[in-house]
């Protein structure tokens, strides 16, 4: 299912499907005209692209999955649709593929996916399982983790993150005595630098695989990661237990030539200081941009390093940072600005000044999006960079413009509690939905994480919902509960698990006085099965 006509052809002539065992029985060009070609045709596997006219492909999914949950789904995705194809998965997708759609790749799902069906012929139950993620689904659930992590998305729970981490393999990264390096590189090539020239997503694509499999050479434990908010630019993640010159040779000697060999583009590299612990992941990664940040502007290469860019300054100390963010959540942006005549003072240099207006301006960022506004203007400052912070010339324009964003950042968040607090609801109810499975959620904990007193946070949510917070959340773990109790592959203790209730007994107590039945009788009634049946 794709809405271009060359995507579809295209999919169809990439390989003999009739050799692997497939047969194609309908193709469409939207997602109502896919769902009316499922109910007639009953197919086995459905390929759909994310973006459709009419239905898109997530709404797709979720049609599927309600509807026809036999039916096996792989969705076609872009990579900067990367932020989609998370929830695809959520959604049931069984795998995704990236476009350009590689002729190996699709032939490696396919096969597995008739081995799948072989297996459930033999045996049912088989395919009740879920099977393996493929390497490719694997790597991008491994970017979005670590993109939230350095992102500073909130996630309030380090057992829960350790737990996540371990399951993608990334459980090295995060453990409190190993220590790890963060590298940013960004290709310049002359189309960039044309009028209105912008990113060639293509020769993105060709950039984001030689970095990958540069570093797969260079180290096992290399990870490379995109943000698809800054373009041009990949992240690596490195162990740090080698000197940072040995990190710079390996830019200089082997990174950014075959750039040059295959890519005819520049590629700049900026070499983050040494980090350990979970807590300090963010402030690596952002000392890779401040390094970055110092590279000189146009079609040039170089790579910078950040402990000695910032030997002279480096920046201001975590606490500080806290101290900014403290302000803005108080909403207090006389506090803020006088914060900023202290720190961007006439007598740094301008390298200094640079390093911490970037510090400032993630700040912002960071409380931007845990509030949910829009922030075109930071978003242009990043992706501008390093032109952006060099065009600011002086110190007292960085504190102009970053004391006018703070302005507005904190108006836009009173006129939203002003307006009743919907919004803010909306996000906690967003937030519950996604943290559901942790045992740690407390009203305390959502006051913090979402900047209100908790007294106020309580009568809001209630006025908005006709419900306390605890008995959202309770009824919302019952409902994730009945669905799951529906899988009987999960013990009733997994369930109990999975959905946030750290005691099975007390969880088959609430489970029964909400639906007038313990969990075990629900699962069998709605299995049709024989009430003394054990399970």
């Amino acid at each position: 299912m794709d809405d271009e006509v060359t995507i579809r052809e295209g999919l169809k002539a990439k390989i003999d499907w009739d050799a692997l065992g497939f047969a194609i029985c309908a193709e469409a060009a939207d997602g109502e005209e896919a769902l009316r070609a499922i109910e007639t045709h009953e197919p086995d596997v459905v390929f759909t692209d994310i973006r459709m006219p009419v239905m898109d492909g997530l709404r797709l999914l979720k049609e599927c999955a309600e509807r026809f949950p036999h039916v096996k789904t792989v969705v076609l995705s872009g990579y900067d649709e990367f932020s989609y194809a998370q929830v695809a998965l959520r959604y049931g997708a069984k795998d995704y593929l990236l476009k350009p759609i590689i002729r190996k790749e699709l032939t490696g799902l396919l096969e597995r996916i008739r081995r799948e069906f072989e297996e459930q012929r033999r045996d049912p139950r088989e395919g009740q399982a879920p099977s393996d993620w493929n390497e490719q689904t694997a790597h991008f659930l491994r970017e979005q983790f670590l993109l939230d992590l350095v992102k500073g998305a909130d996630r309030p729970f380090p057992e829960q993150i350790r737990e996540h981490a371990a399951r993608l393999g990334l459980d090295a990264y995060l453990a409190d005595d190993a220590k790890v390096r963060f590298l940013v590189a960004e290709i310049r090539h002359e189309s960039m630098y044309e009028p209105g020239g912008r990113r060639d997503d293509l020769l993105f694509l060709a950039f984001y695989y030689l970095v990958r499999e540069l570093c797969q050479e260079w180290r096992r434990d290399a990870f490379v990661f995109h943000d698809p908010a800054r373009r041009n630019m990949l992240h690596l993640i490195v162990g740090a237990d080698e000197d940072e010159r040995a990190v710079e040779a390996w830019a200089d000697r082997t990174l950014q030539p075959a750039v040059r060999r295959y890519l005819k583009a520049e590629c700049v590299v900026g070499i983050g200081s040494a980090v350990s612990g979970l807590g300090n992941l963010r402030e690596g990664f952002q000392s890779s941009l401040y390094a970055w940040s110092l590279s000189p502007s146009g079609l040039k290469s170089g790579i910078i390093l950040a402990d000695r860019a910032m030997k002279d300054d480096p920046g201001f100390p975590p606490q500080t940072e806290r101290k900014l963010a403290t302000q803005l959540q108080n909403l207090d942006a006389r506090a803020f600005e006088a914060c900023l005549n202290e720190l961007l003072g006439p007598e740094l240099s301008f390298r200094s000044l640079a390093v911490r207006f970037l510090k400032i301006l993630f700040v912002l960022e960071t409380f931007c999006r845990r509030h949910e506004l829009e922030s075109p203007e930071i978003d242009r400052i990043l992706l501008g960079m390093p032109d952006s912070v060099w065009q600011l010339q002086n110190g007292i324009r960085m504190k102009t413009l970053l004391a006018d964003l703070a302005a507005r950042a904190i108006r836009q968040v009173r006129e939203t509690q002003a307006s009743g607090g919907a919004e803010i609801v909306t996000a906690i109810k967003r937030y519950l939905h996604d943290n559901y499975a942790s045992s740690d959620i407390s009203l305390g904990l959502l006051a913090e994480t979402f900047h209100v007193n908790p007294t106020y946070l309580s009568e809001l949510f209630k006025k908005h919902t006709g419900e306390t917070y605890t008995e959202y959340l309770m009824n919302l773990r019952i409902d994730k509960a009945k669905t799951l109790l529906k899988d009987p592959l999960l013990r009733v203790v997994d369930v109990s698990e999975l959905t946030g209730f750290s005691n099975p007994n007390y969880f088959s107590i609430v489970f029964k006085k909400q639906t007038g039945m313990s969990p075990l009788e629900y699962r069998n009634r709605e299995l049709g099965r024989d009430g003394n049946r054990s399970i």
